[in-house]
């Protein structure tokens, strides 16, 4: 009579083992849900390119200035300054230069071209800096139609307007002044059509923007 305690190993078999996968390297285990069971929002989708000639909200709900605008409305005031400023100023320095090649001639041509480069200078920052502060805009801008705001959308205070006009003050220096302002103009250019906020180099350091008023 057998025993149950001692059955044959033969009449019973061990279970089937699993076996391995192809190569001889077992499953990575899985990895277990987030705790809630629900999945990781996704991400964000990229913000829309730049575009040049597309508007630009701005805060309030402003639209950013063309890039052609801002151009003619400087022309405007460049004409407006030259006529008020310029004119006047080279008659005056016609009338002190008699002609005469004389070293004493010269030497007066000289001086009035530096004292009327640094006054063209000042006027120009005047002009600038107080019609911004006070309109928040120059005769061009109202012509164009055009305002000039802080980055928020608020007003432009007196340092802003201050600051945004200072780099006028250049035509103080008669040859690095020159050639510093053409960079600077260069560059606004360059900035009007790649800026996203369509901001050129003295809009950046005065913090400011140009909107479209119409």
């Amino acid at each position: 009579m057998s025993d149950p305690g001692n059955s044959n190993p033969e009449n019973n078999p061990p279970p089937p083992s699993t076996p391995p996968p192809p190569g001889g390297t077992p499953p990575p285990p899985s990895t277990p849900p987030p705790p809630g069971g629900t999945s990781p929002p996704p991400s964000a989708p990229p913000p829309p390119a730049y575009s040049a000639g597309a508007p630009v909200p701005v805060p309030g709900g402003a639209v950013l200035a063309e890039a052609w605008k801002r151009i003619v409305a400087t022309l405007l005031d460049g004409i407006l300054l030259y006529i008020v400023v310029g004119i006047p100023l080279s008659l005056i320095a016609s009338a002190l230069f008699d002609g005469s090649s004389s070293a004493a001639s010269l030497t007066t041509l000289n001086v009035a071209s530096i004292i009327g480069g640094v006054i063209t200078a000042l006027i120009y920052f005047a002009y600038f800096a107080l019609m911004i502060a006070n309109t928040g805009t120059t005769v061009g801008g109202m012509v164009m139609k055009l305002k000039v705001k802080d980055q928020n959308g608020g007003d432009v205070t007196m340092e802003q307007a201050m600051k945004r006009s200072s780099w006028l003050l250049l035509g103080i220096f008669p040859i690095l002044g020159g050639c510093a302002s053409f960079i600077l103009v260069i560059w606004g250019l360059v900035s009007l059509f790649t800026d996203p906020l369509r901001q050129v180099p003295w809009d950046k350091f005065g913090e400011t923007i140009v909107i479209d008023a119409s």
